[in-house]
């Protein structure tokens, strides 16, 4: 069974604030996946794993979808 963070949790690991989570699920950005418990919102551990794999980088100029593919 896939071990659900609360999104105070998710925002300390990435490095931003909650509100940040927030936007990112109601307007799409940020590709990252959420779990809806009652009201609540959760995520993932795994996807907050994936996540942090797939934007990180070796330099600033490195396109994102040259990562992706490697």
């Amino acid at each position: 069974m896939a071990q659900l963070i609360s999104a105070l949790m998710a925002a300390k690991q990435l490095g931003v604030s909650t509100k940040t989570l927030d936007n990112w699920r109601s307007s799409g950005k940020g590709n990252l996946p959420f779990v809806k418990v009652g009201w609540l919102v959760k995520y993932k551990q795994e996807d907050i794993d994936t996540y942090i794999n797939n934007n990180t980088f070796a330099h600033t100029g490195e396109n994102h979808k040259e990562h992706v593919n490697d």
